[in-house]
């Protein structure tokens, strides 16, 4: 070896172990918690109906955040069913990862991938923002919906199953009414109802079975046509045609939608 390739990597030596005490001196000093209650904090503020909550927040990698018991509440008054309070609807996450990629920022786009486990599955993918359009990619994979109060409470009663699908959005200049994409859905084992809850608080729907639910759906200049949306199990058959036109969030979107379902023996 010459002299001056033994100089040149001394030096690229030096240069890797001061990015590495860089490194590990950043993450043992960053004020996570301090984050965690900004987060908490800003969120909280700019939202009237949802209420976030953390239990910890830590680094992941080189550039991630990973944060543990995150629970989305509704803040919406519940009403009771007879002398039994009925529970807000929430979200609650065992873990969420969260991963940015600072050479896109550089170029002016915020990249982030994550992931996060619910339900004894995960949901995964990414999501990039420029000052042009936007991108949203999802994917689930076995994540059991009985624990998802917030999409129980939109139906009305307790559901069931196993979630598995993609969704991929396209934003053009990030809203939601251009957006263009795919929503390809499966829950298998759907179940119905659980003999208590009632519909309309007048009847108590038995616990039911509708197989496996299928959701397919083409996003074209922010109206979701609905190509397949049907279901058919040993107690209920149900199928569905129509649009929705999505809005800014998306619980205001407004759905225009034929729905034909029936009880089987």
């Amino acid at each position: 070896m010459t002299p001056l390739r033994r100089k040149l990597l001394e030096w690229l030596g030096v240069l890797a172990f001061y990015f590495f005490c860089l490194f590990v001196f950043f993450r043992l000093t960053f004020p996570y918690d301090t984050l965690k209650e900004r987060i908490v904090s800003e969120f909280n503020a700019s939202q009237k109906e949802r209420r976030l909550e953390i239990d910890d927040l830590s680094g992941h990698f080189f550039f991630g955040v990973e944060a543990e018991g995150v629970r989305l509440t509704s803040t919406a008054v519940v009403p009771s069913e007879g002398d039994e309070k009925k529970a807000p609807d929430s979200l609650s996450l065992d873990r969420l990862t969260l991963g940015v990629s600072l050479f896109s920022y550089l170029f002016g786009t915020v990249h982030v991938d994550y992931s996060a486990e619910l339900g004894g599955g995960e949901i995964d993918g990414s999501f990039e923002q420029s000052d042009t359009e936007a991108h949203l990619v999802v994917h689930g994979q076995d994540v059991d919906i009985s624990g998802l109060t917030m999409l129980s409470g939109a139906v009305g009663l307790p559901l069931g199953g196993v979630l598995t699908g993609d969704v991929e959005l396209n934003l053009p200049e990030r809203k939601m009414q251009k957006a263009e994409g795919k929503f390809e859905l499966t829950i298998t084992e759907l179940t119905v109802g659980d003999g208590k809850a009632k519909i309309r608080n007048a009847i108590a729907l038995p616990k039911l079975s509708a197989g496996d639910l299928t959701l397919k759906a083409d996003v074209v200049t922010g109206r979701m046509d609905i190509t397949e949306f049907a279901a058919n199990g040993p107690d209920f058959e149900m199928n569905a045609t129509g649009k929705v036109r999505l809005r800014e969030p998306f619980e205001r979107s407004a759905a225009d939608l034929e729905v034909g379902f029936k009880f089987k023996e």
